[in-house]
């Protein structure tokens, strides 16, 4: 079992404070260390070795079908290339993250004619740019889903950018 530092554990008890609402997606994300670091708080605790139910793997807990896509988009645009065994990687795993929130930014950007809000790139990097398209929108997508846009919202308004460093790397040193 791999132990949490008390400081994630005060950091995640801070999400829920009451009156932190900032759902209606005022900020406008970019893909930048800050958001994936958020991400990666999100998705897994940042354990790089996490491994989900339906398959996913990493800090960023990314599906096989995603990571041969998103192979297939770094390819395309002349970056390396790693097989989904590599997911467990930091590095590489934060490669392959930025690389498809960048992809699913410019689609949602293509088909909105805007950008999305940091809920609503949470919501499409969940459910899969088709299935957020099949929604339609945040509000109907499954509460789970639109509970951990809300942690991530949080995070990105409340935690600095050292904040988020600082946390990834005591939860490194816990999960060895």
């Amino acid at each position: 079992m791999i132990r949490k530092s008390a400081r994630l554990a005060t950091l995640a008890l801070s999400l829920f404070l009451p009156g932190v609402s900032t759902f209606a997606g005022a900020q406008e994300p970019v893909v930048n260390d800050r958001f994936l670091d958020a991400l990666a708080m999100i998705e897994s605790g940042v354990d790089h070795t996490a491994r989900g139910k339906a398959g996913e793997r990493g800090a960023w807990q990314i599906k096989s079908g995603a990571w041969r896509y998103t192979t297939e988009l770094r390819r395309r645009r002349n970056l390396e290339v790693h097989p989904f065994s590599s997911a467990a990687s930091s590095t590489i795993g934060r490669e392959y993250a930025r690389t498809l929130l960048e992809d699913h930014r410019a689609r949602f950007i293509n088909v909105h004619g805007r950008p999305p809000t940091a809920c609503e790139l949470y919501a499409v990097w969940n459910l899969g740019f088709d299935g957020y398209r099949r929604r339609g929108s945040l509000a109907r997508c499954p509460a789970l889903t639109r509970d951990a846009a809300q942690r991530l919202d949080n995070l990105l308004q409340y935690m600095s950018p050292t904040q988020v460093a600082a946390e990834e790397r005591m939860a490194g040193l816990h999960s060895r």
